[in-house]
């Protein structure tokens, strides 16, 4: 597993309640975003997550079977989109 997702899962054990969202990109080396996003939410179920991608087959409900993805953002993004996907992952 890489290093970087080890230390985020790590922190999220240690205090979940620290962490209002998480904010990941489905392709990451080690370990994928959905992979991240589904421990994460094994961790803190209802932790609101937000999946990015530069790849435009990769949003949708196909690439989240278990529905742990609560809103998805196509890269490049403006600042205005990424705010619209927090408010949405939030609802």
């Amino acid at each position: 597993m890489y290093k970087r997702q080890d230390d985020a899962l790590e922190l999220l054990r240690e205090s979940s309640s620290a962490f209002d969202m998480l904010i990941t990109d489905y392709m990451m080396p080690g370990m994928s975003g959905l992979q991240l996003a589904t421990l994460a939410k094994e961790i803190q179920g209802d932790l609101p997550i937000v999946m990015m991608s530069g790849y435009s087959g990769q949003h949708g409900s196909d690439n989240d079977p278990d529905g742990v993805i609560d809103a998805t953002l196509a890269k490049p993004f403006l600042s205005e989109e990424l705010g619209q996907a927090i408010r949405q992952a939030f609802v």
